[in-house]
């Protein structure tokens, strides 16, 4: 799974500021390595589903009732809007951009059937809203996810284009091919090369915790709806997530070796 287009609202002629104060946990609850900070997603979510597993009434649940147990476990209210999308398959949590140049906080979209009198979203859900909210947790504790996105926008670098190419050549089980890459970088300096890179190795982070957490979360899942989980399911190994974060590691130390070669022969 990769997170849908972040950039709700954004319009591309006007540069983006972050509301850090409405958007990610203070210093003193986010910090350590970034392998420490993915393990807290996975654990706070982990509380999260606890927490929520006992607000589902007839198994169907209230959107704000998934917020107010987003809050009660980060201990801190960051905005997190409620939207509803008619006829809309899955729920989804992106970062908010107001206006086409605030992000500050979150959107959290949900079905909503226009033949139902008040929006709800059935328990049948639980395992999507937990791969959201997996994500929603590894964005608010590791600001720089983000705020690489933001700076190739406001410096006008190709970060839709980037996103694409991810999709199609690193997301999931594509095998990245070195000589792909390469043609994909050809043409941008130095500066944006940094940047893809480093914004293509947080994805890849984001996305192999989100995987990573998977068995846990439906384990979970499978214990409260009284089913079989079967592990087997499950196998980090075909998505190759060392061999492409090696890649691009190499390929980062390459383009950082010039550039200080560059600085020294000045």
């Amino acid at each position: 799974m990769q997170a849908k287009n972040i950039f709700t609202g954004f319009n591309r002629n006007m540069k983006i500021r972050i509301n850090n104060k409405f958007t990610y946990l203070p210093l003193a609850k986010s910090k350590g390595t970034t392998e420490q900070r993915l393990q807290k997603a996975t654990d706070m979510n982990l509380k999260f589903f606890k927490g929520l597993k006992y607000d589902f009434k007839d198994r169907e649940i209230k959107p704000m009732e998934i917020k107010r147990n987003l809050w009660d476990v980060i201990g801190k209210k960051l905005t997190i809007n409620l939207m509803p999308i008619p006829y809309a398959n899955d729920v989804n949590i992106t970062h908010s951009v107001a206006y086409g140049r605030q992000s500050k906080g979150y959107t959290l979209s949900y079905p909503y059937d226009s033949l139902w009198e008040k929006p709800t979203i059935f328990q049948s859900k639980t395992p999507n809203i937990l791969r959201q909210t997996q994500l929603f947790f590894t964005e608010i504790l590791n600001p720089k996810f983000f705020r690489r996105k933001v700076s190739m926008m406001n410096q006008g670098q190709d970060c839709i284009g980037t996103m694409g190419f991810f999709k199609e050549n690193i997301h999931n089980s594509q095998k990245l091919e070195p000589k792909k890459l390469d043609r994909f970088l050809q043409d941008k300096n130095v500066l944006e090369k940094i940047n893809t890179l480093q914004m293509f190795r947080y994805d890849l982070m984001a996305e192999k915790n989100l995987h990573g957490a998977e068995p846990l979360l439906d384990r979970q899942v499978a214990k409260f709806e009284s089913l079989r989980f079967d592990a087997s399911r499950y196998d980090m190994n075909k998505f190759n997530y060392e061999e492409k974060l090696q890649i691009l590691n190499d390929k980062l130390k390459e383009v950082l070796a010039k550039v200080r070669e560059r600085l020294h022969n000045r």
